[in-house]
């Protein structure tokens, strides 16, 4: 087999080898990112904490203005 046919193999495996590293962060950061659960912590007349529960497990105390998209975002989520 030719050097340059070698490299041009070795090149392609480093490709898929990289693409599926993406894939998986990806798939990483998309279940990280789904909202599995939202518990009202605290509400106030202008802010309301939050504990956020993701798919990968993680929970996260968040505070949003009453009037902001991510309150709205998270108060679908209440049971």
């Amino acid at each position: 087999m030719s050097f340059f046919k070698k490299l041009q193999e070795k090149r392609n495996e480093e490709r898929i080898r990289k693409s599926e590293r993406m894939q998986g962060f990806t798939m990483q950061a998309e279940l990280s990112a789904t909202i599995v659960r939202v518990q009202l912590l605290e509400s106030g007349s202008e802010k309301t904490r939050f504990l956020v529960e993701y798919a990968d497990g993680s929970r996260k105390e968040e505070e949003a203005e009453n009037s902001s998209v991510r309150f709205a975002e998270l108060t679908q989520y209440l049971g």
